[in-house]
């Protein structure tokens, strides 16, 4: 799992993207994925699937021509899905663009803009002190184009045709805990459920938070009903106790079960009603069809 988590979390993982497809390539090495594909504009009940995103440069450049902010030295500088920009402008415009966390003063934060057209650029939150003239250079070379996006899909069949689905994401540039600690979690439940003929059949998904769920189930109706059970994997890898979100009815045979287990096996763990502790693809795997 920590094998994993290493070959993959520096890649540019952006929802459409060659970093994903990567990806996504690589854990198909692991576990035989079925590669589900929704082109650009592709209508997903509500939602629609954005464009295939790249980025070559960005960069961000003093009155005198020194570097503060490049790509290069970090993927994260650049926002996610930031429009292409090549213009001189003053302190106060991009300061309007610049994204930092105050709370965590060293950390550079993934920003991202999927459906609103805007650029930006990422920094620590220590680093505004360099930024000390009234202009500055920016420039952001990246690429909108048509493309796929992909969802990962291993099957185990079991006896009944019930199925319990467990799911994570794959996205997130330069992220390891959320999400590939969950995918390398996954993909290590995978690995041992398929050395028997379990009772339900387990579905596991690696996809593109929110819309690769809502993607893969609106063009894959039929199976909605014999969804039994699922579970959310994230942020697995932190020095953190264990979280337990129950599901929107509270009290199912699933909630129960791993309320036991997290009890019995741990010594401390916090639990919360649905969407109280995180807001994620669960939100859409029980919503009323």
């Amino acid at each position: 799992m920590s094998k994993i988590v290493g070959d993959l979390w520096f890649l540019r993982r952006d929802i459409v993207s060659d970093g994903f497809d990567k990806a996504l390539d690589y854990i198909s090495k692991i576990v035989p994925l079925k590669i589900y594909r929704f082109p650009t504009g592709k209508k997903c009940w509500t939602w629609t699937v954005p464009e295939k995103w790249s980025v070559k440069n960005a960069y961000v450049k003093d009155s005198k021509g020194k570097t503060l902010i490049d790509v290069k030295n970090h993927p994260l500088h650049v926002m996610s899905y930031s429009l292409p920009v090549n213009k001189n402008v003053g302190k106060k415009e991009l300061m309007k663009h610049l994204y930092t966390k105050q709370e965590r003063p060293d950390a550079i934060p993934f920003e991202f803009k999927y459906y609103q057209r805007d650029w930006g650029f990422c920094a620590q939150h220590n680093r505004l002190k360099d930024f000390k003239d009234a202009k500055y250079k920016v420039f952001i070379d990246s690429k909108f184009e048509n493309g796929n996006l992909k969802v990962g899909d291993y099957t185990i069949k079991g006896k009944s045709k019930k199925t319990v689905v467990l799911i994570a994401h794959l996205c997130h540039p330069c992220q390891a805990n959320d999400d590939l600690t969950g995918v390398a979690v996954l993909i290590n439940i995978a690995k041992e459920i398929s050395k028997k003929r379990p009772y339900y059949t387990y579905k596991f998904l690696i996809v593109p938070e929110t819309i690769g769920s809502i993607a893969y189930l609106s063009q894959n109706e039929k199976i909605i009903p014999d969804l039994k059970y699922g579970i959310f994997l994230e942020m697995l890898g932190n020095n953190n106790i264990h979280a337990l979100q129950f599901s929107r009815q509270g009290n199912t045979y699933l909630d129960r079960v791993a309320k036991y287990v997290m009890k019995k096996t741990l010594k401390n763990y916090r639990k919360g009603a649905f969407r109280k502790i995180v807001s994620n693809d669960e939100w859409f795997l029980t919503a009323p069809v």
